[in-house]
């Protein structure tokens, strides 16, 4: 069963997906069921996954671990996400980039700023620049 503002993987092909409303099928892709991805919100070890915000007064600037996370072929940070209560959602693809980081052009509101490894999953930070 599929759940709303989840996140999905294939773990055949690396397919990714987010859904905008729940159902009671199950995801499949490469004919097997998609496994959800939960949201990870502390660090540990060397690798600094959790996204830092910084609150501007006309943007939301979103930087991936306190220390750079690489932007390499085979390790790399692919899409940063605000998400508000109110299902505004707002998606920047990064993986062309060559720092894990994103400028949300918004005013500095409360949300959960999500990111996406493709190696360690899905990462999230509460904020609230009150």
């Amino acid at each position: 069963m599929a759940t709303k503002d989840s996140i999905y993987e294939c773990e055949v092909c690396g397919n990714v997906v987010e859904t905008l409303r729940g159902g009671i099928a199950p995801l499949i892709c490469c004919g097997k069921p998609m496994v959800e991805r939960f949201p990870q919100t502390e660090d540990k070890g060397n690798e600094k996954h959790k996204p830092v915000v910084e609150f501007h007064p006309d943007k939301i600037v979103v930087k991936i671990g306190e220390v750079p996370h690489p932007m390499e072929e085979k390790h790399h940070i692919e899409w940063i996400e605000f998400r508000r209560k109110d299902d505004f959602v707002i998606r920047k693809e990064v993986i062309d980039q060559d720092v894990a980081e994103a400028t949300f052009e918004i005013p500095p509101q409360k949300g959960v700023v999500f990111a996406f490894c493709n190696i360690h999953g899905l990462w999230k930070t509460d904020v609230n620049p009150s």
